[in-house]
């Protein structure tokens, strides 16, 4: 449990730093909820391995939110 909350807290720091370098600042909330969103697309879909779904609703939900 432990391991996974810290996962889950690296992986959205990373994204945050991703966009810090390239000078945009990012509510780190839209990142969260855009996070959730994109892990539980990935348990319905049906290709192999959610192959992509992941990457397409981070990008839809990212552009969304601003």
């Amino acid at each position: 449990m432990i391991w996974g909350t810290a996962y889950t807290v690296f992986d959205v720091a990373m994204f945050a730093v991703t966009f810090l370098s390239l000078s945009v600042l990012v509510n780190p909330a839209i990142l969260m909820v855009g996070y959730g969103v994109a892990g539980l697309a990935t348990i319905v879909v049906f290709t192999p391995g959610g192959t992509g779904v992941y990457e397409t609703i981070m990008i839809i939900f990212l552009s969304m939110a601003g």
